[in-house]
C-alpha cells in the first residue's frame, strides 16, 4: 500500500501500546515509532496538531481544520457540534480502530486546559458508545486518544 501499511495483516489490538482509552507519549516517540505502526488500513488515524494552541478559539479551529470541516466565519464553537463532526470521522472510516492523536498536546497546558479535558471526556464517551455500536455505527470501533507532547507529563513509551 501506498502509507506503507500491510492491508493483509489482521489487526485484533492496537499495534502500540495503549494505557487505556487515554495515553501519554513522547512527541518524538510518537512521531518515530508510533505513527507508522499506526499507519495500517483498519486503523481510522486522525492527527490534530495544536501547537501553539492556547485558547478555545485556536482549538476548535485546528480540530475543525483537521477534519476538513469548513467553518463559518463566525461559527460559535461548540462543543456538541465538534462532536457530531469527530463522531462523523469515526463513523465513515471502515475500520475497527479509531485513533485520535494531539500532536503537541503540552502547549494546551498552557492556556487551553479546558479545552484538553474536554477532548479527552469527549473521546472516551465516544469509546463506550462506540464500542457497542451504538449512534449508527456498522459495527463496534476501538476509539482511543493518544497525546503526544513534550515534557516530564509524557512518557518514552515502549
Amino acid at each position: 500500500m501506498a502509507d506503507g501499511s500491510d492491508a493483509s495483516v489482521e489487526l485484533e489490538t492496537l499495534p502500540v501500546p495503549m494505557d487505556g482509552v487515554v495515553t501519554l507519549v513522547d512527541q518524538a516517540v510518537y512521531a518515530a515509532r508510533w505513527r507508522p505502526e499506526l499507519r495500517h488500513d483498519r486503523i481510522r488515524l486522525l492527527e490534530i496538531d495544536v501547537a501553539g494552541v492556547d485558547d478555545k478559539p485556536r482549538f476548535f479551529r485546528r480540530v475543525t481544520e483537521a477534519l476538513g470541516v469548513e467553518r463559518a466565519p463566525n461559527a460559535a464553537d461548540k462543543w456538541s457540534a465538534l462532536e457530531d463532526h469527530l463522531w462523523s470521522a469515526i463513523a465513515t472510516a471502515d475500520a475497527p480502530f479509531a485513533v485520535v492523536v494531539l500532536l503537541h498536546a503540552d502547549d494546551l497546558l498552557d492556556g487551553a486546559l479546558a479545552e484538553l479535558i474536554e477532548m479527552c471526556d469527549i473521546v472516551r464517551s465516544m469509546a463506550r458508545m462506540a464500542a457497542t455500536a451504538e449512534g449508527g455505527l456498522a459495527r463496534a470501533v476501538e476509539v482511543s486518544l493518544i497525546l503526544a507532547g513534550t515534557g516530564p507529563n509524557f512518557p518514552p513509551g515502549e
